[in-house]
């Protein structure tokens, strides 16, 4: 129940009791004044004390209940940040291994490049010689067909030419 209920239901009681002990006093004449009067008052102590109480204990037991609900939330928030750090570890360790990859290639690279500035200058030599000479007769074979490539592109365009008068005039007849 709300505060606002607690209180609704201690003065309906205080008006029922008054009620009540009116009730009682105009009917009967029995009971003194004083001591309806009494029994009211301490009926209203006892209500107000009931009503004192609950509204207290459950005040209290609210902020029980928040002060648990922060403490949930905060550990909840603590177990999706260890969580992300698990993912972040996970994508950490696989950069670390590509990275550590790509070192062993650039090692490896590195070690191989090593051996050839070794090489002596007599092999040096020789493998510029017949580098060399592979691409002067790459070169020649190169402007042999460019130039087959001239002298058929111009046979062609000569042929083409002589043929697409007749061919035209037969088109258009």
């Amino acid at each position: 129940m709300t505060d606002r209920r607690v209180i609704w239901l201690f003065w309906l009681s205080v008006v029922l009791f008054l009620g009540w002990m009116s009730f009682g006093q105009f009917v009967s004449a029995k009971v003194p004044a004083v001591v309806a009067n009494i029994v009211l008052l301490s009926g209203m102590g006892l209500n107000l004390v009931v009503a004192g109480a609950y509204v207290l204990l459950n005040r209290r037991l609210l902020k029980a209940q928040r002060t648990d609900t922060g403490f949930r939330s905060r550990l909840d928030e603590v177990r999706e940040h260890v969580a992300r750090a698990r993912e972040l570890m996970a994508e950490l360790e696989d950069d670390v291994a590509t990275r550590t990859a790509a070192l062993e290639k650039l090692l490896e690279d590195s070690k191989y490049y090593e051996n050839l500035a070794t090489v002596n200058k007599t092999q040096a030599k020789a493998i510029e010689d017949m580098v060399s000479r592979q691409f002067r007769r790459q070169g020649r074979i190169t402007t042999v067909q460019w130039w087959l490539s001239i002298v058929a592109a111009i046979v062609f365009g000569f042929v083409v030419n002589w043929a697409s008068t007749p061919v035209w005039a037969w088109f258009t007849r």
